[in-house]
């Protein structure tokens, strides 16, 4: 009888008291968001393997304004500050005897040693939350790019930075360029073995245009994709990952952290993450059998592995960020860019006629000269704008004592981002944000007059390559092959849709923190040059 009488009990504690708790008595119970999303984190966790969590999200923050709460613990930002506060260093907040009102509530801090000041080395950033970037690569007790603390992480980022700064792109030039010959060479190949027009998948050969030229710098060889017309296993084994791994994320969420371990195991993740740690070192251990100066993106860090005591597994783990950066991400952007000018016939008749009225031949399309072309640099900044690769999931907790994010104070361990795809979106940031419109980026040039409609742009808000000291290191690499893939694809043939007004393929793609892409066709034939 007892039994019957503790079961409504602990109910009541288990099942009661923490909605009431978040409800009423949490930190964060003042800042807005739907009801069920502040008492509970299962509405976001089931949310989020939909892979509709960035317009769901964007459509909340629509309603709710630029501060959502949308998980007990988690806030979603759109201010264009937050950019800063979330993800730059800031001074450390300590306790002080100042009571001070935040968003409602009271609390006590003092910020700056007491009023006083904090030398550069004593800024702190907000770390990584663990809930959404535990490394699967790395040895448990090791470090990638991905996870390090910052004293690590620096040491690596200025190892790996030798390899991605201008001067190392210009040297690499060479290599980036045949790659991109090769690229142009298969695809007529396949237009001429087709009789003078063929339909091809846009998305996977932007991937393996890029991925041969990563494979060259990363690991001194191609992967051979173009010649073989197909990803490296571990290329396809990371996108299959990509809606499980959010589903790990989403069990951690509502308190099942511990079983995580086992559904590895019980879906085969263990055994495909093993097979690609693998893979990856075999790579890594022939890119060392060729010694420390050969010209590519891990010179820097192979120099210091020893002096660090970096281990196998986390080169590997360091080398598959790079790879796996540049696989899921310059391709996507560069997929979404073409289907971005096919459903916009004026700009991509425009993006044609300045690159085919400034070269006349192949061998002057160089990085340098491509750099120059404003219209195709717009063009790129749009797209970024409107289908960005990566679209949520860059979570921070904020750091001991606190942190302020877009003026409003924030108590440390809460969970915090920037919400890319609705900053891109946003009507408060953006005029006619789902237009794609290259000209306002001219306008900011200074290359064109400010588009009609008499709202201006934020451009704070537009960040494609993060914010801070762990902003991403390859986007000069990033630019420079986006550039150059789109201008030689647009010189030497014309692309069209398919289908003509079908359903708008970015609308089809599931976000998991990256995109999981499914193919963009397009009609591809040699280009018909007017005069």
């Amino acid at each position: 009888m007892d039994l019957i009488y503790l079961l409504p009990i602990l109910f009541l504690l288990l099942i009661v008291l923490p909605p009431l708790y978040n409800l009423l008595f949490h930190p964060l119970r003042s800042f807005p968001g739907p009801l069920l999303h502040r008492i509970s984190p299962l509405p976001y966790a089931l949310l989020l393997p939909t892979g509709r969590a960035p317009q769901e999200i964007h459509r909340l923050h629509e309603l709710y304004g630029p501060i959502v709460r949308i998980a007990p613990n988690h806030l979603s930002f759109t201010d264009s500050r937050a950019w800063r506060d979330v993800y730059g260093l800031h001074s450390p907040h300590l306790p002080a005897s100042t009571s001070i009102s935040f968003h409602g509530t009271n609390t006590n801090f003092a910020s700056e040693k007491e009023k006083g000041s904090f030398s550069p080395s004593e800024r702190i950033e907000n770390p990584k939350a663990p809930i959404w970037y535990r490394s699967l690569l790395s040895d448990a007790d090791g470090h990638d790019l991905l996870n390090a603390p910052a004293d690590k992480h620096t040491k690596l980022r200025k190892a790996l930075a030798v390899g991605f700064a201008d001067r190392a792109l210009k040297a690499q030039e060479g290599k980036i360029q045949y790659w991109v010959d090769v690229f142009i060479r298969r695809l007529g190949e396949k237009v001429g073995n087709a009789g003078g027009e063929v339909t091809v998948d846009m998305v996977a050969w932007m991937n393996w245009v890029v991925l041969d030229i990563m494979g060259e710098l990363v690991f001194a060889e191609p992967f051979g994709c173009l010649e073989g017309e197909r990803e490296p296993f571990f290329v396809e084994m990371f996108g299959e990952m990509l809606k499980p791994g959010v589903v790990l994320v989403a069990m951690q969420y509502v308190g099942f952290a511990w079983l995580v371990p086992w559904v590895l195991k019980w879906v085969g993740g263990r055994k495909a993450l093993v097979a690609m740690k693998g893979e990856l070192e075999r790579r890594l251990r022939g890119r060392i059998a060729k010694g420390e100066v050969v010209d590519d993106v891990l010179e820097g860090v192979l120099k210091r592995r020893e002096e660090w005591g970096m281990s196998m597994p986390e080169l590997a783990g360091t080398a598959h960020i790079v790879i796996t950066a540049a696989s899921e991400t310059t391709p996507t952007a560069l997929s979404g860019a073409v289907n971005l000018l096919l459903r916009n016939p004026d700009k991509m008749e425009k993006l044609k006629q300045e690159i085919r009225s400034t070269f006349r031949s192949a061998d002057e399309i160089t990085m340098i000269a491509v750099s120059k072309l404003p219209y195709l640099l717009a063009c790129i900044q749009e797209s970024l704008r409107m289908f960005p690769p990566a679209t949520h999931g860059m979570v921070r907790e904020a750091a001991e004592g606190g942190a302020f994010v877009a003026g409003h104070y924030v108590p440390e361990k809460t969970l915090i981002e920037c919400q890319i795809y609705s900053m891109n979106h946003s009507s408060a940031h953006w005029a006619e944000p789902f237009t794609f419109q290259p000209e306002r980026f001219l306008h900011r040039l200074g290359e064109g007059e400010k588009p009609a409609g008499g709202k201006g742009d934020n451009f704070d808000a537009l960040r494609p390559f993060q914010h801070g000291p762990r902003d991403c290191i390859g986007r000069n690499l990033a630019h420079a092959e986006m550039r150059l893939i789109l201008a030689r694809l647009l010189f030497h043939f014309d692309i069209a849709p398919q289908e003509v007004g079908g359903e708008d393929w970015a609308e089809k793609q599931k976000a998991y923190f990256l995109r999981s892409k499914t193919p963009l066709n397009v009609r591809v034939r040699p280009a018909i040059r007017s005069g």
